[in-house]
């Protein structure tokens, strides 16, 4: 009988085996619920910066940190919420995100915060240099690098 080429069926479940492990262990490494979450962050930490921008060139060019109507008169797709809050879509189909903007009784400084979809609360201050997670007290500074504050 001629030796015949190919795998055996042994030979075939252990690779199969072995395949299946690997994916078990990237997957738990990658953990794709965490990089959904961080992803979120990012959007949301772009949304705060890119408002935090518009609060002070409103700021530069008037002196004064704009009223909450002021800013979203200069934000287009807000809607207000309460006293302080508005609402905005982070992204075309997505359900709206709820910020809150508030002005110290001095003027001196504003402030904008949100919630995270876990829970966590994001700050942006315009005296301060960072994105602070007031929940974790964890920092996303302008440079990119999150770490703890």
């Amino acid at each position: 009988m001629p030796h015949q080429k190919g795998f055996t069926l042994v030979e075939l479940l252990v690779v199969i085996v072995i395949l299946s492990i690997l994916g078990v262990i990237v997957i738990a490494v990658l953990n794709p619920g965490r990089l959904i979450t961080r992803t979120k962050d990012t959007v949301l930490n772009y949304h705060l910066r890119t408002f935090g921008y518009v609060i002070n060139s409103l700021h530069s060019a008037d002196d004064a940190f704009p009223t909450r109507d002021d800013l979203l008169s200069n934000l287009k797709n807000a809607n207000p919420i309460g006293a302080n809050g508005f609402s905005f879509p982070v992204k075309a189909g997505a359900p709206l995100s709820t910020f809150s903007y508030v002005v110290s009784d001095d003027g001196a400084v504003s402030c904008l915060s949100t919630a995270t979809d876990d829970g966590r609360n994001l700050l942006w201050c315009s005296n301060a240099s960072e994105i602070r997670d007031t929940t974790t007290n964890w920092c996303y500074p302008n440079n990119g690098n999150a770490g703890d504050c």
